[in-house]
């Protein structure tokens, strides 16, 4: 299972660590005067401070947007079974809520990882040290026998969508209505259906 970590620009990791865990970055925009340049794209830090240095005033930084976010999640969407994007808290800026609606067009985009520091490097090394766990539906599918209810059944009389059938079977993520209805139909409960197990656990 391929999991890719996101951010927005303002992780703190070197490139080394950037590379190394396969993090990509969201790049806020930074205005100087008249001018918007994409962080660590068409500015960085030392531009800045020669900026600042030079007498110009103190640079202001805005969210990237929806649209932008989408752009940005759309490869990573396509190419990796789940994609976590670590934001600013929505307190500190616009970017939680520009990346939650973003993520809200994709079914394996998940917003809901944030932090209310403004550098967020750290959040991401913890974040991409624990992620490598999954979340298997083997269970579902002895549950589903035990019930003598078949796939076929789901699709049919009980609507659940075959897409997300397949991604059950391939333990990809899935929204938490797929799974409140599957034990509605099934009169189970949540751990009738999918178990945690660790990464290196999985065969």
């Amino acid at each position: 299972m391929r999991i890719k970590i996101t951010a927005d620009s303002t992780c703190d990791l070197s490139e080394e660590l950037l590379a190394q865990w396969d993090i990509a970055l969201m790049p806020m925009h930074i205005l100087m005067g008249e001018d918007s340049y994409l962080d660590g794209v068409t500015i960085h830090p030392a531009d800045v401070f020669a900026y600042v240095n030079a007498g110009g005033k103190m640079p202001k930084s805005a969210a990237a947007n929806l649209v932008e976010y989408t752009d940005f999640f759309e490869p990573f969407a396509k190419e990796c079974d789940a994609v976590i994007h670590i934001s600013v808290s929505s307190k500190l800026s616009s970017c939680f809520q520009n990346a939650k609606l973003a993520a809200g067009e994709f079914e394996n985009v998940q917003y809901g990882a944030y932090t209310h520091h403004i550098i967020i490097g750290h959040s991401c090394v913890e974040y991409k040290e624990e992620v490598f766990v999954m979340i298997v539906y083997d269970r579902l599918w002895i549950t589903l026998k035990k019930k003598n209810i078949s796939q076929y059944a789901l699709i049919k009389d009980y609507g659940i969508d075959k897409a997300q059938l397949q991604r059950l079977r391939k333990n990809m993520v899935v929204k938490t209505v797929i799974l409140n209805r599957l034990c509605s139909i099934l009169d189970c409960k949540i751990e009738d259906i999918m178990e945690f197990v660790p990464d290196e656990d999985i065969k």
